[in-house]
């Protein structure tokens, strides 16, 4: 009896140590700096453009707001737990806007989400997507650490395995471009009280009846350079809009932080900011 078991222990099939295992994600992210800078464009037009010498010259120049870059940079954290080694298959990171009733659970109705960025390999299926999948350029740059194996090209961040117990960093840097529309609302305490941004991770290997609520939030403050301080909870405090004139122009009061030079190179136009609702249920991480 004893040999015929063991007979059938090696003839039956028998899956990898991966496909076993259950990986997963302690995330975190920060919000490190928040800008949004405007693109302004300057005309100029002279009241005689027949003028001959000895004439003299009236010019007017007209400054427009034309669009606006908003960029954020910060850290994604991501350890492993200690069951198995976790490699990275798929991950968005979306800006999230909210005007009263502002909660900091992940599936919080009175979040709307405006614009994301994600990043997928081929033929994965997510297991939670975000509420819109278009509207931002992220790039991230590794931070070297023990026991993590990053992408040596590419996006730097898919497929990057991460040893049990181990730990993977990066720094980022993520872009929308606004129409001035967009960036009117954003600065209007009327219509968006607070921002955020979330990031979520999937990895494998990973039971298949498992979720995947590796997810991580983090309030922007100071999204743009101005006064008026906006008066909200303690968490989402600290906001700040420009005034605005009657006839809707924003004033901006441009002060450039580092990281964001050249953003308006790599964001891409949004259709419509008044976003998704964010309909993903659960709060915080689990195993």
């Amino acid at each position: 009896m004893l040999c015929l078991v063991a007979l059938l222990a090696m003839a039956w099939p028998q899956g990898s140590a991966a496909s076993n295992g259950n990986a997963g994600l302690k995330l975190q992210k920060t919000v490190d700096t928040a800008t949004l800078t405007p693109v302004l464009a300057l005309s100029l037009s002279v009241d005689e453009p027949q003028a001959i010498p000895g004439d003299t010259l009236t010019y007017s120049s007209t400054v427009t707001n034309t669009a606006g870059v908003l960029c954020l940079t910060g850290r994604f954290v991501a350890t492993a737990h200690a069951d198995t080694d976790a490699t990275v298959v798929y991950y968005w990171d979306e800006l999230q806007a909210c005007l009263t009733g502002c909660g900091n659970g992940l599936g919080d109705p009175h979040w709307t989400a405006l614009v994301a960025f994600v990043a997928a390999r081929p033929n994965y299926q997510p297991v939670a997507p975000p509420a819109v999948t278009s509207g931002m350029s992220l790039t991230a740059t590794r931070i070297p650490v023990s026991d993590v194996t990053y992408p040596t090209s590419g996006d730097l961040i898919l497929g990057t395995d991460i040893g049990s117990s181990a730990t993977a960093a990066w720094k980022y840097q993520a872009t929308v471009s606004l129409t001035p529309t967009q960036m009117a609302v954003l600065t209007d305490p009327n219509q968006v009280q607070h921002l955020r941004d979330v990031v979520h991770f999937e990895v494998q290997p990973r039971n298949s009846q498992a979720a995947q609520p590796f997810d991580d939030r983090s309030a922007v403050r100071e999204p743009v350079a101005g006064t008026d301080e906006r008066r909200g909870g303690d968490e989402y405090r600290g906001h700040r809009h420009p005034p605005v004139r009657p006839d809707g122009a924003v004033h901006f009061r441009h002060h450039p932080r580092p990281g964001c030079a050249g953003a308006g190179r790599l964001g891409q136009p949004v259709d419509d900011l008044r976003g998704s609702r964010d309909r993903r249920q659960g709060d915080g991480q689990s195993s």
